[in-house]
């Protein structure tokens, strides 16, 4: 219950909206928790007269009056009690006055709250409000933003990055399950696309799928509101999880990227260079395809034509930054991503998660243009809170090497949590012609070196090797690429990569990161392997799908701590309005119907209506004995 014990107040005067002069007011809010407090305007039809006003409030409250704009009183109340009554004569002169009596029946005008100092006694406060109120008095609620602000200062508490909170543990270790599905191509028509240039079949398989493991270390704070750390990543199949004839020991045929790679590294020289390389190639028995497991394609196998080319390259000065195994994901597993160093946001939220270097550079070099070298945004695991939907927000991806930019499209729901759902857009990888941005993605830098719309060329990034990244299924692709090989079938929602931001905290709580990994096949003179194909193929390796979503107990602890304490909020707040409204048009009508009973009266009898106005000794005491231009006096 409410302890209404300290509620005291003296009152000695009537309310009226006719005549009388005096008005009481409740006031519980505590100026040591939210500022100045600032009664604006609450009986208009007064202002034309001088009147008393009273006010009860905290010790160490401050107090100031405002009516329409004119201040006209201002104070701070300082005696002993928990609670004081500041009695003030607006107008010509303003005096305080400070008693401490209990408060009675039916003698407050206007009762001034702070909902968040009404805890969850809200009905007891409504309550004791319906008790000390006169028929037509005013119940005012302030302050209902101020849970609001108690949810940003405990966002502002909780979310920056230190050692031993939950955010840090959560950001170390992350507790949601994050798996890793690999869809693989196989090429059913390999012999005919070698030796009469058809048009390459591609047959999809998969998803063979791995649960991943991260966790930071090394980590660094800095005194500069940032932390360096590098973060290690594990992958464990999970054939239960796989499709039912996924495993990683399935063969299929793909494109030899080692053979592609030694024979794009050797296009541009002499025609005796690229000669020897062939004869290597046929001596080897190596073909532009190649029959491989899964496994071995992500995770890497000894091929031995790279160790041969390494020494014949050496005779011609030709760099081949390649081991003597290959894999798209060779020495990731149990490996870092790099050395980054992001902010903290314990100076501020506002670029909190961002990255400010990787491997100790705030820029990259694979590029061509300071634009599309700059490193934009976070990891894509976490963002500044408050999400501005009408901006853009970026992801770096150390996969391919560049910042993506992500927007909103709509909000989603998940686990009873709203969302705002960012995705990659189409202009991300659109061609210069249609976004001039991206004219530093195009190697060598030139108009006429740019890819068509869909693509990234990514082997600046890729030690050489001819790879080409794209959404999956060449999804927001041009046609011309999506022609060129069989078996593509783009669809927005199984292909899109998106991010699920909570937009209070800016955390993630879903996110699926799809890309697909190609290979750019031409023709290149003196390699008779790709004698037969015509301009060139973007010839699709696999595409993959890492995605993680809250689990059951994190999206409990986030409603319970965040979420239900403002939806509360909220709901107080517009049933205040509602109720407010309702307040306000059943006093019109009161003020109506006792208008013109007032008027019939005054009618009826002069002498009644002369009494009935006429102030108390006291009253006139108080009152100014000439009126004059309103002017704040004294305190």
């Amino acid at each position: 219950m409410v302890d209404t014990n300290n509620w005291s107040l003296h009152s000695d005067y009537r309310f009226s909206y006719f005549g009388e002069t005096n008005i009481t007011i409740l006031n519980k809010c505590v100026a040591n928790t939210f500022g100045t407090r600032k009664v604006v305007g609450y009986l208009p039809l007064l202002v034309n007269q001088p009147f008393r006003l009273q006010i009860a409030l905290k010790t160490n409250d401050t107090f100031e009056l405002t009516i329409n704009g004119q201040l006209y009183a201002n104070f701070t109340s300082s005696s002993p009690p928990p609670l004081q009554v500041a009695s003030v004569n607006v107008y010509n002169n303003v005096s305080l006055q400070l008693v401490n009596v209990p408060l009675p029946k039916a003698s407050v005008d206007a009762a001034v709250f702070c909902l968040s100092l009404m805890g969850t006694n809200l009905a007891d406060y409504l309550c004791e409000a319906n008790r000390v109120l006169k028929i037509g008095g005013m119940l005012l609620v302030a302050e209902v933003v101020s849970r609001f602000q108690g949810i940003v200062s405990f966002i502002e508490k909780s979310l920056p990055l230190k050692t031993g909170s939950d955010s840090y543990n959560d950001w170390v270790s992350p507790p949601a399950p994050i798996f890793f599905q690999i869809w693989v191509f196989d090429v059913t028509n390999h012999d005919e696309v070698l030796k009469l240039g058809a048009k390459p079949n591609l047959n999809q398989i998969g998803p063979f799928t791995y649960r991943e493991t991260r966790r930071k270390g090394n980590i660094t704070f800095t005194d500069h509101d940032t932390v360096l750390y590098r973060e290690k990543q594990w992958f464990v199949f999970d054939r239960s999880l796989s499709c039912s004839k996924c495993d990683e020991t399935r063969n299929f045929t793909t494109v030899n990227l080692p053979m592609l790679t030694i024979a794009n590294l050797v296009q541009y020289e002499y025609n005796v260079v690229k000669d020897i390389v062939d004869f290597m190639l046929r001596l080897s028995k190596e073909h532009l395809f190649i029959n491989l497991t899964v496994a071995d394609l992500l995770w890497g196998y000894e091929d031995s034509l790279l160790k041969d080319a390494k020494t014949v390259f050496g005779l011609f000065n030709i760099s081949l930054k390649m081991d003597d195994k290959f894999g798209l994901f060779y020495q990731k597993n149990g490996s870092d991503t790099g050395l980054y160093e992001i902010y903290t946001g314990t100076d501020s939220l506002d670029h909190f998660a961002e990255i400010l270097r990787w491997n100790g550079n705030e820029t990259l070099d694979f590029w061509t243009t300071p634009i599309a070298n700059m490193i934009n945004g976070s990891d894509g695991t976490m963002y500044p809170p408050f999400i501005d939907t009408s901006r853009a927000y970026y992801l770096f991806s150390s996969d391919v090497c560049r910042s993506l930019e992500i927007r909103y499209v709509n909000g989603y729901e998940l686990k009873d949590i709203d969302l705002d759902r960012f995705v990659v857009p189409s202009m991300v990888f659109a061609n210069a012609s249609v976004n001039p941005d991206n004219l530093g993605y195009c190697t060598p830098h030139a108009p006429e070196n740019c890819l068509p719309s869909g693509i990234l060329n990514g082997s600046n990034c890729q030690n050489g090797a001819p790879v080409i990244f794209s959404l999956p299924h060449f999804l927001y692709g041009d046609e011309t690429i999506q022609n060129r090989v069989d078996g593509m079938h783009p669809n927005q929602e199984e292909h899109q990569s998106v991010i699920d931001i909570e937009p209070m905290t800016g955390v993630v709580m879903n996110v699926a990161k799809r890309l697909q990994i190609n290979a750019y096949v031409h023709n290149i003179s003196n390699i008779i392997d790709v004698q037969n194909i015509h301009d060139y193929i973007v010839l699709p390796i696999l595409w993959l799908n890492e995605s993680a979503e809250i689990d059951d107990k994190s999206a409990s602890d986030f409603k319970s701590k965040v979420l239900n304490p403002l939806k509360i909020t909220e709901g107080v707040k517009y049933s205040l309005i509602a109720v407010g409204g309702l307040i306000v048009v059943v006093c019109l009508i009161c003020v109506i119907i006792k208008c013109m009973f007032y008027k019939k009266i005054t009618k009826m009898s002069v002498k009644l209506a002369t009494c009935d106005t006429l102030p108390s000794q006291r009253e006139t005491e108080l009152m100014p004995v000439t009126e004059t231009t309103p002017i704040l006096q004294g305190s």
